[in-house]
């Protein structure tokens, strides 16, 4: 009986324990090719994604084949470091603005659709608190197979 097969609990007295320390070992053994041949694709793809970035970056355009589809985003993200959360809330108050409407809090702060769009017109407000704000420039690959 191979392992991998076993569905409910063993019960020693049936088997014995000599066999049950040789199918556990088996399972271990089995389990152990199966993570490093895993940790070897991982690595092959994740050397594949670098590349494929690369090719992305020069040509965006999504890819579509039988196997599936490809495609690479650049976005934008936002947030506000916790040091400089009072001063936008000031900033904001002294506009009559509610920070609610301007501000989103999770584990950090972040900031809404509302803010974003200050920020891009470059207005008054945006460009008030543009200082306050960290933009980063985050890339994705998404690799989804049919």
């Amino acid at each position: 009986m191979k392992a991998s097969l076993v569905k409910e609990p063993l019960d020693i007295s049936k088997m014995g324990k000599q066999k049950l320390i040789e199918m556990k070992a088996l399972a271990c053994e089995e389990a152990l090719e199966l993570k490093k041949k895993i940790n070897k694709l991982q690595e092959k793809l994740k050397e594949k994604q670098e590349e494929l970035t690369l090719y992305f970056t020069a040509d965006p355009k999504q890819f579509f084949s039988e196997l599936g589809t490809v495609k690479f985003d650049r976005s934008l993200s936002y947030s506000i470091p916790n040091d400089k959360i009072n001063k936008v809330k000031e900033l904001l108050q002294t506009i009559d603005a509610d920070p609610a409407n301007y501000i989103t809090e999770k584990i950090s702060y972040g900031v809404t659709a509302l803010t974003r769009d200050e920020l891009k017109e470059n207005s008054e407000l945006g460009k008030q608190i543009r200082p306050y704000i960290q933009i980063e420039e985050r890339e994705t690959l998404t690799i989804k197979p049919s």
